[in-house]
């Protein structure tokens, strides 16, 4: 069975992460993709480059597409880009406020020649631009949102330190323009309307932080004015960094004795347990054979008895850990139904014969580069498969393909191409 948006159309005119994502999930659902790359490519080819326009980078989110050059400045350009949204179902763009129709690619455009369009502009601030709040990477967002600010360590300086591991909003963004994609292309379904999509890497930054951004006015809008106060008074007095952190998190409710969400060294490595409710923390502790005092009547975590007892917890939790091997403790977590699992690194999750076996790391194949395993599909749907159409385009490789199916001639296309439009 062909994939569930088998038929839908998509043009896409994204660099770096969040765009060329939602992109290559589209494309993983069924949609025919073509990725419009400026002749000097996607930016994103160059990041960590191995050859001279491919990069791991770039082939992390760009599988799937047909890939075609286009410059979008020249004049030219724009006879192309309403030949190619005529047939489109969706467009996709991500660049900063006005760049879209400076470059003949807005949406009142491009709905002019095709009224169905389905047009996702994503940018970094949506409607909060203005003030030099423009453009915006990942990092910046993590900044601004309050993500470093409130859950990040700060190192030996006093510097606060970003989330290293994975450009996490990028990623929620590029999730959140495919669901919103779905979500018009249903409404289209229903009323034959196409529409203006605008989302952005903010509010997808909001949404990461969840429960972290609820006030209860009662309980907490006086305490968190005064906090801002307190902070402002802090930074005037040219405090560093590290002390007003300290002084935040002098401020925070902590429940003492933290054994239950954590990770812990084992003799050999080391492993994370989540136990979120109080039947899973009491398995805990009968495998740990240990007692807490959490669960005693009249407990309250603020006594000076509660902090004793759960440092002295903490202690004892972390040496019974320290005597067995990890393979050994998640054996006995197992047993017992407690979520698990080992800390690894990433070089270890290629040979996961597991992960391979049930689709969640895939092998495709690139023109220059042989095979390259990467991460599969988001899902899998009973009724339609998911199937990669295309594998690892280079920058370019299918402009004359494409070209030549909307109907432009051979010497159209050398005539483009000795004009710099193409390359």
């Amino acid at each position: 069975m062909p994939g569930p948006l088998e038929g839908i159309s998509v043009l896409e005119f994204t660099e770096v992460i969040s765009g060329p994502l939602a992109g290559m999930i589209l494309s993983d659902y069924g949609a025919s993709v073509i990725k419009v790359e400026p002749p000097w490519g996607d930016s994103w080819r160059y990041m960590y480059k191995i050859s001279e326009s491919e990069s791991r980078p770039f082939m992390a989110y760009n599988r799937g597409k047909r890939h075609m050059t286009l410059n979008l400045k020249h004049p030219e350009a724009r006879q192309i880009t309403q030949k190619l949204v005529k047939d489109s179902d969706v467009v996709i763009v991500n660049s900063s406020p006005n760049v879209a129709e400076s470059l003949g690619i807005g949406y009142e455009q491009l709905a002019n020649t095709n009224p169905r369009i389905i047009y996702c502009e994503n940018t970094a601030y949506g409607s909060y631009a203005g003030d030099g709040y423009v453009s915006g990477y990942d990092l910046v967002i993590q900044g601004v949102c309050g993500l470093i600010g409130t859950e990040s360590r700060i190192d030996d300086s006093g510097r606060p330190e970003q989330i290293w591991s994975t450009p996490l909003i990028d990623t929620a963004s590029g999730i959140n323009l495919v669901a919103s994609i779905c979500a018009a292309l249903y409404y289209r379904e229903k009323t034959d309307l196409g529409q203006k999509i605008e989302t952005n890497l903010l509010s997808c930054a909001f949404q990461l932080m969840g429960m972290r951004l609820v006030e209860v006015e009662s309980l907490d809008k006086s305490r968190n004015l005064e906090f801002v106060q307190d902070v402002t008074n802090l930074r005037k007095a040219k405090l560093s960094h590290k002390e007003i952190r300290d002084f935040y998190e002098s401020r925070q409710d902590i429940t003492p004795g933290n054994i239950y969400y954590r990770t812990f060294l084992t003799s050999d490595g080391a492993l994370a347990v989540a136990c979120l409710n109080d039947p899973l923390r009491e398995k805990l502790l009968q495998v740990l054979e240990l007692e807490d005092i959490r669960f005693e009547i009249g407990y309250d975590p603020k006594a000076r008895r509660s902090m004793e007892f759960g440092d002295r917890l903490v202690e004892l939790a972390e040496s019974k850990f320290n005597n067995r091997s990890t393979d050994d403790w998640l054996t006995i977590l197992f047993a017992k139904n407690i979520p698990a699992g080992p800390i690894r690194f990433k070089e270890e999750l290629f040979s996961d014969y597991k992960l391979i076996e049930n689709g969640f790391l895939i092998d495709v194949n690139h023109k220059e580069q042989g095979n390259v395993r990467m991460t599969g599909g988001l899902a899998r749907f009973s009724k339609s498969n998911l199937e990669i159409k295309h594998h690892l385009g280079g920058l370019g490789e299918h402009t004359e393909e494409i070209l030549a199916e909307y109907g432009f001639t051979e010497s159209q296309r050398i005539e483009f191409r000795n004009a710099g439009l193409i390359k």
